[in-house]
């Protein structure tokens, strides 16, 4: 009966043992003073290098964490010395051993935004939190950086005295006691526990039974109210107005009814200085706002690589161009700004979204719309690649895609300029990166007469491209039949003269007319046309009748 009794003794005794202390049910904390400083975001620790600095209850984080984890828009120019944040609303840049800080166009003093750490820049708490939804603290007892948006968590009380542990599990290790009627943060419940935060800045699990929800108002950031006008619905229409020279003379413009925006192609970035060729004119602006239209200013970059990349990698340069285009904007009475870069090096593809992201909230500023010429997605890295379609349907109004050159001027095979499936399928394409709402499909009205000239065994294939009356003229010369071509939908013709066999693919109302049903078929948001003089007047009253 002894060895009995004695033996429950120890599986008694071995028992408590492992249920009080191998549990953790009476175990202490134990707190490391010399642990390092942790950084909490939204819950999970992250590593910052540098690590976050105290100044005088300021904290300052670096540049990596504020982009990669607090996902702030800010690009740092070392050479400059230049740090750029940009938002919807505001394009912010903040100079570096000044007090200096430019909130889109205006100039203001604030002390101490932004310093360099071993050679790193960290930015202002205060900066963050005025600009985003994070609020930042520290925690001195648990040496914890808390960096929260409101609602990351919810507030709690804790019912009875409780242990926070490390693992959702009563076998594992205490990392704080929590005394009752604690407040406690709740990041995460699941089906017996929760993920949680106590007072002193320690993170861990306690059972959902330990705590009870505190009913509080959900904290909610005022957002910023847009300047920007909502759509009121109406399809766009909208034709390229291609100004060859500088106008001095303007005559009277007659309204052509289905026609609602004209956009000039006055401007032109011309060198490394970002200075813009100015071929535009009062008086056209006048005169179309006297007739009903609205008027873009479109602006290229001279099609030059080389040129556009100084440009764009340029801090400086990009806000001078910025605010030139700004200015002739106010100057000339524009309703908006085209964007029609191309032929761009793929290595600038994100300096060219930069730029973008930098003019959007000036033009949102002073009430213009800001719209972008986009080509159909192709492997070309200098024609299309270099297109982040899904950054730059972020930060414009509108995304035009040019849904022609399926065939240009220099290829090697004669065709359509736009068949219709070419443009369907990039149209669609184009929709699953960018909003419907900021979609235009543009279309030609032009098309390519191609002649395929017989030398000896071989084909020279070359193109010129003509209005629609032109290539009318010349059918009709040539006496040349046009039939429907259904690869392609559209009315085709060809004949031969000489040696060579001339091809054309017609660009008519019948074109217009499913270009237009594409429209209607995707909901985007209208139609462009390149360009203004090359169409016959017949295309206008088929979009008063289709598109309007």
């Amino acid at each position: 009966m002894k060895k009995i009794f004695y033996s429950l003794l120890i599986i008694i005794a071995l028992a408590v043992y492992i249920i009080v202390y191998k549990t953790n049910l009476v175990a202490e904390p134990v707190f490391n003073s010399g642990q390092d400083i942790k950084v909490m975001i939204e819950g999970k620790e992250v590593m910052c290098d540098p690590m976050p600095i105290n100044d005088e209850d300021e904290i300052f984080l670096d540049i990596n964490t504020v982009k990669d984890y607090l996902k702030m828009d800010v690009l740092w120019d070392e050479e400059k010395k230049i740090l750029v944040y940009c938002n919807n609303d505001e394009v912010i840049r903040i100079y570096y051993n000044t007090n200096e800080i430019k909130i889109n166009r205006m100039t203001t003093t604030i002390n101490d935004i932004l310093k360099m750490f071993e050679g790193t820049p960290i930015i202002s708490s205060n900066f963050i939190h005025e600009y985003t939804d994070y609020k930042i603290k520290y925690i001195s007892e648990s040496k914890t950086y808390i960096i929260d948006k409101p609602n990351t968590a919810m507030n709690a009380k804790v019912l009875n005295g409780t242990r926070l542990r490390k693992e959702p599990s009563i076998w594992a290790k205490v990392v704080d006691k929590i005394n009752s009627s604690s407040d406690i943060y709740v990041y995460k419940r699941y089906n017996k526990w929760s993920y949680i935060r106590d007072e002193k800045g320690y993170f861990g699990f306690i059972k959902n039974s330990d705590y009870k929800i505190s009913k509080t108002e959900p904290q909610i950031r005022e957002k910023k109210v847009s300047i920007d006008k909502k759509n009121d619905g109406e399809l766009i229409s909208i034709t390229w107005d291609y100004i060859g020279r500088k106008q001095n003379k303007i005559g009277k413009l007659e309204k052509i009814e289905g026609l609602d925006v004209l956009c000039p192609t006055w401007f032109s970035v011309i060198d490394e200085k970002g200075k813009i060729y100015n071929k535009a004119s009062i008086e056209y602006s006048k005169e179309a706002h006297r007739v009903g239209y609205k008027v873009w200013g479109l602006v290229n970059n001279s099609f030059k690589p080389k040129l556009t990349s100084k440009i764009l990698n340029d801090t400086i340069i990009r806000e001078k161009v910025i605010n030139n285009i700004i200015d002739l904007a106010i100057i000339y009475e524009l309703d908006g700004i085209n964007i029609d870069f191309e032929n761009v090096y793929l290595k600038d593809k994100d300096m060219f979204t930069q730029f973008i992201k930098e003019l959007y909230p000036i033009c949102k500023e002073k009430d213009l719309k800001l719209s972008i010429d986009v080509t159909i997605k192709s492997k070309s890295e200098n024609w299309s690649m270099f297109y982040d379609r899904v950054a730059l349907g972020k930060v414009v109004d509108y995304m035009i895609l040019m849904a022609y050159d399926e065939h240009w001027a220099s290829s090697p095979t004669s065709g359509s300029v736009a068949s219709l499936p070419w443009v369907e399928r990039g149209l669609k394409n184009l929709l699953t990166m960018v909003d419907k709402e900021k979609v235009i499909l543009a279309v030609p009205f032009y098309t390519r007469l191609w002649e395929e000239e017989k030398q000896g065994v071989e084909v020279k294939v070359s193109s010129r491209a003509l209005s629609m009356k032109r290539i009318e003229d010349i059918l009709e010369k040539k006496e040349a039949e046009v039939k429907w071509d259904d690869d392609s939908k559209q009315d085709y013709s060809e004949y031969i003269d000489g040696n060579s066999t001339y091809k054309v693919w017609l660009e008519n109302e019948n074109s217009l007319k499913q270009r237009i049903d594409l429209v209607k078929k995707y909901k985007i948001k209208g139609l462009a046309s390149w360009r203004k003089g090359f169409e016959r007047k017949e295309m206008w009253n088929v979009i008063k009748e289709t598109l309007k």
